[in-house]
């Protein structure tokens, strides 16, 4: 009579039977996904050497970033209440690359500078500061 439940509430207690499944699975099945995405991040950790700092790589971590924010605004609608230890592998991971990233950048930085400073001329010279400026 336009009732999606049998007269005996069969369908009404199969389909508690799957929504309540769904919500037991619902963690592991998040802890996998993140899992599998974190070892692709270890992978390309792991792979990229110290060749991270290049601008192609500076353009994956980018899009790594988005698609991670895409990934967690996704993980608070799938784990509904459920979201107290959402993405922390995944966070881990990243934290390492960009660390790991950040420092490449920063090597490079230091020896271009450095490159540049060893071309000019340096001289010393003497520089007369006033007595009571000197602190003991």
């Amino acid at each position: 009579k336009g009732s999606t439940f049998d007269e005996d509430g069969k369908t009404k207690t199969t389909i508690e039977s799957v929504c309540s499944s769904m919500a037991s699975i619902r963690h592991p099945l998040w802890k996998c996904c993140e899992s599998i995405l974190a070892q692709l991040l270890e992978m390309f950790a792991s792979s990229s050497g110290p060749s991270i700092s290049s601008s192609r790589t500076t353009e994956w971590l980018c899009f790594t970033h988005k698609t991670f924010q895409q990934f967690i605004e996704f993980s608070t609608k799938f784990m509904q209440d459920d979201t107290h230890d959402t993405c922390t592998t995944l966070n881990f991971e990243l934290s390492v690359i960009y660390r790991k990233h950040l420092r490449s950048v920063h090597i490079d930085a230091m020896r271009g500078t450095g490159t540049l400073l060893r071309k000019d001329t340096w001289q010393l010279s003497p520089l007369d500061l006033p007595h009571d400026t000197i602190y003991h």
